[in-house]
């Protein structure tokens, strides 16, 4: 995850929610971050090639521990982020079951601490009053008016909110 799940069921918002309520945010903001950067934020020097055997990743393991974020990459049915759950010598069993593969590359995610801390910021963003009048500029009672707010908002987020993914947009090809 980019943010770990106990730091984030601390966060105003979060302390009452079911675990997979809070892991289905992470996972979006995860996601929405990825989308508006184009970054993957894989670390290419720690990664293993390997294939699947029993559902389960078998390659060398020595850059990888429990509970590290890593991406499946070169093998079509397995593409996505997983966590690692369990490393037993050269098999690693990840959060959800690989389909048999010959060929694949696992890669570990790392987040910098500024990303870490800009998704905290979202998440309490996100909790907060102000998320439900997002993109609202103003509002009139008499005859209800209601003027938005355009080019201020990117991936759904305030821009100011998002400034700090600047060093780390791609371009798009």
């Amino acid at each position: 995850m980019i943010v770990p799940l106990e730091m984030a069921k601390k966060l105003p918002g979060y302390l009452d929610m079911a675990e997979e309520e809070v892991t289905a945010h992470l996972g979006a903001v995860e996601s929405r971050i990825r989308a508006i950067t184009h970054n993957d934020f894989r670390n290419l020097d720690m990664d293993a090639f390997g294939y699947v055997q029993g559902g389960n990743f078998r390659g060398p393991s020595q850059y990888f521990q429990i509970g590290d974020r890593v991406q499946v990459s070169q093998c079509v049915a397995n593409n996505g982020l997983y966590d690692i759950v369990m490393i037993a010598g050269d098999l690693i069993t990840l959060d959800r079951p690989l389909y048999e593969c010959d060929h694949l590359r696992l890669a570990k995610v790392v987040y910098p601490p500024d990303v870490q801390a800009g998704a905290i910021a979202i998440l309490k963003w996100e909790q907060s009053p102000h998320a439900d009048k997002a993109g609202i500029a103003s509002e009139s009672l008499s005859r209800h008016s209601v003027s938005y707010v355009s080019g201020e908002y990117s991936g759904g987020y305030p821009k100011a909110l998002t400034s700090f993914l600047a060093p780390y947009m791609k371009a798009r090809f």
